[in-house]
């Protein structure tokens, strides 16, 4: 009895671990980088494409390094603030560019929350294209 008890044991072990293996691919292969935080702002977890989109490896952004290598100005330390809504924010890449990503944090407990961030990099450039454009266009638009 106790042979089969293991047997379903190890099977489920192993559906789970399946299971997390997909959801890890899945996160770690898209194009969101994914932090989760905790109420000091430590990283607790990064998704693995932050070497992707920052070219920081992922021991790299643990803890509150993530702020300190990218240069993010806005983290105040102790009991950092969120901003619930979308929001963008200028960080600094590995190789010394810089990219836009604009984030949404969700708030999981008093203790753990979940940001996911976009690069919209290419987006901001295009904006600012199109605002020089109209500010130095010598005719009238309309």
């Amino acid at each position: 009895m106790s042979g089969i008890i293991s047997q379903i044991r190890y099977f489920l072990d192993l559906q789970n671990l399946e299971k997390y293996n997909l959801y890890e691919n899945i996160i770690g292969n898209g194009n969101s980088l994914v932090l989760i935080t905790n109420r000091e702002g430590e990283v607790l977890y990064c998704s693995k494409n932050v070497n992707q989109i920052l070219g920081y490896n992922y021991d790299e952004v643990l803890g509150l390094n993530y702020w300190k290598v990218t240069e993010d100005k806005y983290f105040k330390g102790l009991d950092y603030e969120l901003n619930l809504n979308l929001y963008v924010r200028k960080v600094k890449c590995k190789n010394g560019t810089y990219k836009y990503i604009q984030w949404k944090d969700k708030v999981f407990s008093k203790e753990v929350t979940l940001s996911s961030g976009q690069d919209v990099t290419e987006q901001i450039a295009i904006q600012k294209k199109y605002k020089n454009l109209i500010e130095q266009a010598s005719d009238f638009i309309f």
